[in-house]
């Protein structure tokens, strides 16, 4: 079969059509959903930016959804414990361990989820490991 101009226009006619009534797919569950903590969403951050701040809040794609549930690695002097919260509120024993964190130990938050703003969608929360300078 010879592959002429006329073919390959009415090729990529079809494929484009086919596309545009094709359904969008759905984002919750994956990306668009970001952690904030103490206005970082991960990488470095001090002591005097982790002082007093105690409720996890979500940016991007999906600000203003309400975190139900994480839990909380940290590392000091290579010892790992995790803490688990069904708010979007650190515990007293979670305030309590990063207020012992030292210059370069971390923490991070894991398996994050939140409700969208209309409350009955479920989204997964992206964090990035925060390491204490």
């Amino acid at each position: 079969m010879k592959i002429t101009l006329k073919h390959l226009i009415l090729s990529a006619a079809v494929l484009v059509l086919t596309c545009s009534f094709s359904a969008a797919p759905s984002v919750a569950g994956f990306g668009g959903a970001y952690l904030n903590f103490s206005g970082k969403m991960g990488g470095e951050i001090t002591k005097k930016e982790m002082s007093g701040r105690h409720e996890l809040a979500v940016e991007g794609c999906a600000k203003g959804s309400r975190i139900f549930k994480f839990s909380l690695a940290v590392t000091h002097a290579g010892k790992t414990v995790t803490y688990e919260s069904s708010s979007n509120k650190l515990s007293a024993q979670m305030t309590s361990a990063l207020d012992g964190l030292t210059k370069g130990d971390a923490f991070e938050f894991k398996d994050i989820k939140a409700y969208l703003p209309n409350g009955k969608s479920v989204v997964d929360v992206w964090a990035k490991r925060f390491t204490v300078v």
